[in-house]
């Protein structure tokens, strides 16, 4: 499946200057047009080839990129770059950076027929911070034999596809913040390998993660940074042993950000602040939304995240109230049957002695409760560690999850059948956040004595949804980021969520609205 409703965007390789064109159509053009670096000003002619580009000219009309108003995060979500030079040229030789943009759907991506044919040699291909998984990478990028540099950073990756063996030409590999419990031994393909980061995943510990014999007949590897990947922090004596040619980072930099030297979570923040309410999003996500939301670009090389963050700040503080406004929301009440019966067992539990999950957020308890597995008949339950403390913590609640099921089988019997688990919380204190873990929409229900609390969702740069889920069974995104506002009383919380399965596209902050 192509992408569709593409962006087109061509810079110079001197990036003296940016121009893109439209498409309505999935693209896949077979010839480009370099536009003339002198040129700044918007144009209707057909674009002219720099001195020397041995290019074919096409009768497309360029003028400088303006994201269409109104435009949602969702719409402009899925661009990457590609980088390539005319014929065999090596980088910096007739090279042009490419960005496409499309629908932010996770089905799929097709790389251009002109980044595959043999007119051009791609040399770095980024794809970083797009909310792939492994099934949205492109069959064909495995074929890129000359690629040098590829970045699949900040993405939904639980697996690397062996196909990364077929990168043969290989020098950078950014695989950093995703989801990878282990590294293919399809690694050892890349002969040519230089760098390889793989920092902030799930590695499991070094001997079942690792392709250790592999990495160490990768005679070019210089770097691997595997830093904030907890199980291998003892690792650092095996890897010199195994890979004694390249340099092991394991041990990152004393996290900061909160009074005390320590990391700042949401619990951290004051959701009042529209500081905070930003926060939970990534860098490259708040840089987008400076260039396209308030036309000021910035170059990642120079302007840090502080930077951007306070430039977004005082952005939004020259436009007033009017920059950002706060639309009201109300869903279906749940049966009042159900609202009765769920509180009551809500405040039946022991919060005081049940132990508080994710204390990254800011609540009196807190708790998660995961779908059993279905089995097979005759079919044993699974035996790990993790699956009998699951089994065993359900059966403690397991009325509270009845309950539960009843009541979002009452308002959507579909999303009945597929959400993973429930998280269910005492006195959840405003806390901005993202569930990144999550794979699509959520349901979110509210119960108890209190005023105040809706559930605060930014369903675009220029807007927040204040959601009224009290008593009432709200289905939301919780990709985007959310908080609880301010209430007194005392206001309990469940949230069916889906963290397994094929995830599906973040279109849409809050349904029904």
């Amino acid at each position: 499946m192509a992408l569709h409703g593409h962006i087109y965007s061509v810079r110079t390789h001197a990036g003296a200057t940016r121009w893109s064109h439209a498409v309505g159509t999935p693209l896949e053009p077979t010839v480009m047009e370099a536009a003339a670096p002198s040129s700044k000003r918007p144009r209707t002619e057909p674009a002219t080839t720099s001195a020397g580009d041995n290019v074919p000219s096409t009768a497309w009309s360029w003028a400088p990129h303006e994201p269409a108003v109104g435009a949602s995060s969702a719409e402009v979500k899925t661009e990457f770059t590609l980088s390539m030079s005319t014929g065999g040229a090596p980088p910096g030789a007739n090279e042009w950076e490419h960005k496409l943009g499309g629908s932010g759907s996770v089905a799929p991506i097709e790389l251009p027929a002109m980044a595959l044919s043999g007119s051009f040699t791609l040399h770095s291909l980024c794809m970083r911070d797009q909310g792939l998984t492994s099934a949205s990478l492109p069959a064909s990028m495995w074929g890129l034999t000359r690629l040098l540099s590829l970045d699949l950073s900040r993405n939904r990756l639980e697996l690397l596809p062996p196909g990364v063996g077929g990168l043969i030409a290989l020098q950078t590999l950014d695989i950093s913040r995703n989801r990878l419990k282990e590294l293919p031994k399809e690694l050892g393909g890349l002969q040519a390998l230089v760098t390889l980061s793989a920092q902030s995943n799930h590695l499991r510990p070094a001997k079942r993660s690792l392709p250790l014999a592999e990495l160490g007949k990768l005679l070019h590897l210089r770097s691997i940074d595997l830093r904030f990947n907890q199980k291998l922090k003892a690792a650092a004596g095996l890897l010199a042993e195994s890979v004694p040619q390249a340099k092991a980072l394991l041990a990152g930099p004393p996290p900061t950000g909160a009074a005390g030297g320590k990391k700042e979570t949401a619990a951290d923040r004051d959701a009042t602040l529209l500081r905070s309410q930003l926060e939970p999003l990534s860098t490259p996500t708040l840089r987008r939304r400076l260039a396209q939301t308030f036309g000021t670009p910035t170059d990642p090389e120079s302007v840090d995240r502080a930077q951007v963050m306070t430039m977004l700040l005082d952005c939004y503080a020259k436009e007033g109230p009017s920059g950002r406004v706060v639309r009201p929301v109300a869903c279906s009440l749940l049966a009042p049957r159900l609202q009765e019966a769920l509180l009551a067992e809500l405040r039946g539990v022991d919060w005081a002695s049940t132990m508080r999950e994710r204390l990254s957020v800011r609540a009196e308890g807190y708790l998660t409760l995961q779908r059993p597995p279905v089995l097979a008949p005759g079919e044993a339950p699974p035996q790990t560690k993790a699956a009998k403390l699951a089994a065993a913590k359900l059966t403690v609640f397991q009325n509270l999850w009845d309950l539960a099921a009843q009541a979002i089988e009452s308002v959507d019997a579909d999303y009945a059948q597929s959400y993973s688990a429930i998280a269910v919380s005492k006195c959840f204190v405003g806390s901005p956040h993202i569930d990144t873990y999550d794979v699509g929409p959520q349901y979110a229900l509210s119960l108890g004595d209190f005023t105040g609390g809706a559930l605060m969702v930014e369903s675009g740069p220029r807007e927040v949804c204040r959601v009224d889920t009290h008593d009432r069974m709200t289905k939301v995104d919780g990709r985007f980021p959310h908080w609880v506002d301010v209430y007194e009383g005392e206001r309990f919380s469940v949230i069916w969520f889906r963290t397994k399965g094929e995830p599906t596209p973040q279109t849409t902050a809050v349904f029904g609205a």
